[in-house]
């Protein structure tokens, strides 16, 4: 006999030692159910977990337009305050101008101050004025 040749032996030999049992089957077969379910819950929750990244995804964009309108909002707000102050110190302003104004034809009329030096300061900025 060769070594070569196999005899029925050897092959029941092999059998006993690799052959899968019925209830070894079974549960390799249960295993893979499970790990199906697994697979299958794992799905889901990847799902829910993209839907709830779009809905922060909305949601971060919606902040971002909300602060953007804020900051629009402030911004005007500080343009009025700022367009206020400039108006009440031009107010303040032509007071003091007035009072300067008064105050020059006053050393005028008493002959303080000359023509050309009432003039010369009743044209100054910030608001210049024809000597009169």
């Amino acid at each position: 006999m060769d070594k070569n040749d196999v005899t029925l032996g050897d092959v029941m030999e092999f059998l006993q030692d690799h052959m899968v049992m019925r209830e070894e089957f079974d549960v390799l077969k249960q295993d893979v159910n499970v790990l199906k379910q697994d697979v299958n819950v794992l799905k889901q929750d990847v799902g829910v977990l993209k839907q709830d990244v779009g809905v922060l995804k909305q949601d971060v964009v919606s902040i971002r337009q909300d602060m953007n309108k804020m900051k629009l909002d402030i911004l005007d707000a500080v343009d009025d305050k700022l367009a206020d102050l400039k108006g009440d110190l031009i107010v303040m302003m032509r007071a003091e101008d007035q009072k300067n104004s008064a105050l020059v034809k006053i050393l005028h009329k008493r002959r303080v101050i000359t023509d050309a030096e009432a003039q010369a300061i009743l044209v100054m900025r910030p608001f210049p004025q024809a000597a009169g």
